[in-house]
């Protein structure tokens, strides 16, 4: 050899281990893959999605109930999941860890709730998970605002994205014991007694009879997001071992604001119905449904909280319930189809 090794010596040599990626987001992948990619990615993956109510849909289905499955163990973080295969063989996920960001319109979300107050499909606690979930207002008028990007607010999120990365559990004092794998930081004691508090409030909220059942269930995940939350601002800051007081108000702060719009995007499934009704009397009003109108003629137009067929129907059934309209069927030589007579009331 040129370089005086002996040819023995180089046949002892192991091969290097493949680099592999570090990866923060992923799109558009199958739970398998996934299972994949969170052993490499070290801190759990984002899956973003432009159109959130694609995914949910795609869950929804018969033959996705393993990755359904697998979505819901990853909102606790540090669950174990195991991949068996007959051709991919065998594969442990020690913690999966997948958060889930996207956006939807209101109707489909609102359609999609629906079925989770329901206790259909939709009833197994996966839109619960949602814990950050927000339904913003959109104002009724427009005004262009034309500014400069703070760019100081995005170096600071920066570096503190940088911050967290390069965080490690010896760094930020974290604690360990026999019977817990992830270490992890309890509240000091100002923080500890701050969330006893809320906590007394919340669960007699979610055990009283005020909310729905679904909206329950939804305040019900907030006794590990306050935490969670109050985890993020405390080493966001940069502070390292117990968590502080500050940071648990600021975390009991932000979710009561995520309280209200949760309590809005429930409401749009609770009340469907009626938000149906009050849309088909407009349309009704401006003359765009005529005496003797189908339902087909009303999701078929797409309107405005009239798009779903479910809903549609709940809106009319309301409507004949309180006599603004009559339901007449009508036999035909196929199926038969119901037309809606209108009440002169109704016009007015």
């Amino acid at each position: 050899m040129g370089d005086g090794s002996e040819p023995s010596v180089l046949l002892e040599l192991q091969e290097p281990e493949e680099p592999k990626a570090k990866r923060y987001i992923t799109n558009d992948s199958s739970y398998e893959k996934l299972g994949e990619i969170l052993p490499t990615s070290g801190r759990g993956i984002l899956v973003e999605r432009d159109e959130l109510i694609s995914l949910l849909r795609t869950l929804d289905r018969e033959e996705s109930a393993g990755a359904r499955g697998f979505y819901q163990a990853g909102w606790n973080g540090t669950s174990g999941y195991s991949f068996d295969r007959i051709i991919r063989g065998s594969q442990y996920v020690p913690g999966v860890c997948v958060s889930v960001l996207g956006a939807a319109q209101p109707g489909p979300l609102a359609a999609y709730v629906r079925q989770a107050v329901a206790g259909g499909l939709g009833d197994d606690g996966l839109i619960q998970r949602f814990g950050l979930l927000v339904w913003p207002d959109q104002a009724g008028e427009w005004r262009n605002i034309d500014r400069w990007p703070d760019s100081g607010a995005r170096d600071s999120a920066w570096s503190a994205f940088r911050h967290l990365d390069e965080l490690t559990p010896d760094t930020a004092l974290a604690q360990r014991d026999e019977f817990e794998e992830v270490p992890f930081l309890r509240f000091d004691d100002a923080a500890h007694d701050v969330f006893l508090g809320w906590r007394k409030d919340l669960e007699s909220l979610v055990r009283s009879t005020e909310l729905h059942a679904a909206l329950a269930s939804h305040f019900s995940k907030y006794r590990k997001l306050v935490p969670a939350l109050a985890l993020i601002s405390h080493l966001a800051d940069r502070n390292v071992g117990p968590v502080s007081e500050g940071a648990v108000l600021r975390a009991v702060a932000f979710v009561e604001y995520l309280a209200t719009h949760a309590r809005r995007v429930y409401g749009a499934g609770t009340e469907a119905e009626a938000a149906a009704a009050k849309a088909i009397l407009a349309r009704i009003r401006k003359g765009d449904l005529a005496d003797g109108f189908t339902a087909r003629e009303i999701y078929r137009a797409g309107w405005s909280n009239l798009s779903d067929r479910g809903q549609v129907q709940s809106g009319l059934d309301l409507l004949v319930d309180l006599d603004w309209l009559a339901a007449e069927p009508i036999g035909t030589r196929g199926r038969g189809k119901v037309v809606y007579r209108i009440n002169p009331r109704a016009c007015s």
